[in-house]
């Protein structure tokens, strides 16, 4: 879409990565596009960027009672956490490198309506949305 007036949008970077297995062989190519959410200024692209974490001291007591009381524990881990929440605020986002079809569209941007990594709000947005 055209950027609105007074916008200004998040330029983004691909970060690429290589996965190697147990027997340290290449395994895959990994390649994620990342907001530069540091561009992003308070009031205007975010408001809050607060998320509960939760203390070592506690996971420790946590942990401590599954013990003395025989309790089973799991733990989990999400992968694309913050992929999947729905953002609150407007962000633009530049076109990612190697998407620009032509010089006319080369002024459009993103609009986000879902987070992606690096975004100021992006923790306390997946936190909102999980609860």
């Amino acid at each position: 879409m055209e950027l609105l007036n007074g916008r200004k949008p998040v330029s983004c970077k691909w970060v690429f990565q290589v996965k190697h297995n147990a027997e340290d062989e290449v395994d895959r190519y990994k390649a994620q596009l990342v907001a530069r959410g540091f561009l992003q200024i308070h009031g205007i692209d975010f408001d809050k960027t607060y998320v509960p974490v939760a203390k070592f001291v506690s996971i420790k007591t946590m942990l401590a009672l599954g013990a003395i009381l025989d309790l089973e524990i799991h733990h989990m881990d999400v992968k694309c956490a913050f992929l999947n929440g729905e953002l609150f605020e407007e962000v633009y986002m530049t076109q990612p490198k190697g998407f620009e079809v032509s010089r006319t569209k080369q002024a459009l941007v993103c609009k986000l309506n879902k987070s992606i990594y690096r975004l100021e709000q992006s923790q306390r947005v997946w936190n909102t949305n999980n609860r």
